[in-house]
């Protein structure tokens, strides 16, 4: 995210899109697949490096003696019909008390970090946080998983996004066959203000793949069909990682913070020579114009830019649909009706899910499906500029 809003955008929450209509809840209306949900979190520490902590009011560096926290939540598929009861929504909140603190035992909702990024936060509605509070979400927690090899998708989050960010999305791509393992995006642990250098981008590109590694033992996974996405933030470090992890089989950009701006202190980052399937979607509200310098370099492989003409930064980060004033004067705000939102929310998920299930499972169904989406009745003309590359 821009430096400016990196001051309020302490979190992102995601409510499942079915259980709400009382109030304006994201409800894209997406048919899941053909598995039920299990959800599993880790709470695990790269001993590889320290918790490094830089200063916000100095930009200085100080060295904890603990090593690096990195909080994984895991959604993958278990069996169909699964018994028991689905898990309180509650949980995937309460995530964010141990999201640094692994040391926390106090009652989650008091911990100080979501005291200051829920309840004292002026960009979150109080009235439907409480209704999230009361909800239930789509998965299962610890069930055991479905029989299988399944494809695994590593996302990361946007600013200072929690390990749940994107949870509506997870549980749909997890539905329909997918592992998805995402991590809190913490930075350098210093708050909300970082300086604009080398290791604001080298952290989370680290706790990537630090995932990716954990993840090659979680059960039924097939890191050999490894895709990586991530929002805002997180799409840079997705830029990184992919250049210079060879594994990775496709790449999906939400909005990411990818210019000629950052570049230098993107360490091997390559706008020029991935040879991977990339896709990135981006806002195109009041004339925003998008970081294009991957999907504009790419030559050796396919690429598809989706640019959502009626939103603003946070669409991306479902939290905002859900618990912001979608109308904020600020650039990033949600924007848009709630039927547009609805929308333009089920066309990204449907998108995103074609992409990585055409291009990591050779599915040639769903490659057509990210060429012919464009021309579906219930998009309005001007809604979504499509476009679409390949290397033939």
């Amino acid at each position: 995210m821009k430096p400016s809003i990196l001051l309020f955008l302490l979190v992102y929450l995601t409510i499942p899109s079915h259980l709400f209509s009382q109030t304006q809840f994201l409800e894209p209306n997406l048919v899941y697949g053909p598995f039920d949900i299990g959800f599993k979190v880790y709470h695990e520490y790269d001993y590889s490096r320290t918790a490094s902590i830089i200063v916000p009011e100095s930009g200085n560096r100080t060295e904890a003696g603990e090593p690096r926290p990195i909080q994984i939540g895991i959604w993958y598929p278990i069996k169909k019909g699964t018994k028991g009861n689905r898990m309180p929504f509650k949980k995937y909140i309460e995530l964010m008390a141990t999201q640094t603190d692994f040391k926390y035992t106090g009652k989650p909702l008091e911990h100080p970090f979501i005291q200051s990024s829920l309840y004292e936060n002026p960009f979150i509605n109080q009235a439907q946080l409480e209704l999230a509070l009361e909800a239930t979400s789509s998965s299962f927690a610890d069930a055991t998983g479905a029989e299988g090899n399944f494809p695994l998708l590593v996302y990361s989050a946007g600013g200072y996004g929690s390990t749940f960010e994107n949870s509506t999305m997870f549980e749909y791509l997890a539905s329909h066959g997918f592992i998805v393992a995402s991590h809190s995006n913490i930075g350098g642990m210093g708050g909300s203000i970082e300086i604009l250098n080398d290791a604001m981008f080298e952290y989370r590109a680290r706790d990537l793949e630090f995932v990716i590694g954990f993840m090659h033992k979680f059960p039924n996974t097939n890191a050999d069909k490894l895709g990586i996405l991530g929002f805002s933030f997180g799409g840079s470090a997705c830029l990184i990682t992919a250049s210079r992890h060879l594994k990775v089989k496709a790449f999906a950009n939400f909005d990411g913070w990818i210019n000629n701006e950052n570049l230098p202190f993107m360490h091997f980052a390559d706008t020029t020579n991935l040879n991977l399937p990339y896709l990135t979607t981006n806002s195109g509200f009041n004339g925003h114009k998008p970081d294009r310098l991957v999907y504009n370099n790419i030559k050796h492989s396919d690429a598809y830019a989706l640019n959502f003409k009626k939103f603003g930064h946070t669409f991306f980060g479902s939290s905002w649909i859900l618990l912001s004033n979608h109308n904020a004067d600020d650039w990033a705000a949600v924007r848009g009706t709630q039927e547009e939102i609805n929308l333009g929310y089920k066309i990204l998920s449907e998108y995103v899910l074609a992409f990585f299930d055409g291009y990591l499972n050779n599915n040639q169904s769903s490659k057509n499906r990210l060429k012919s989406i464009q021309h579906s009745k219930e998009i309005p003309v001007g809604f979504v500029e499509f476009e679409m590359k390949t290397k033939n």
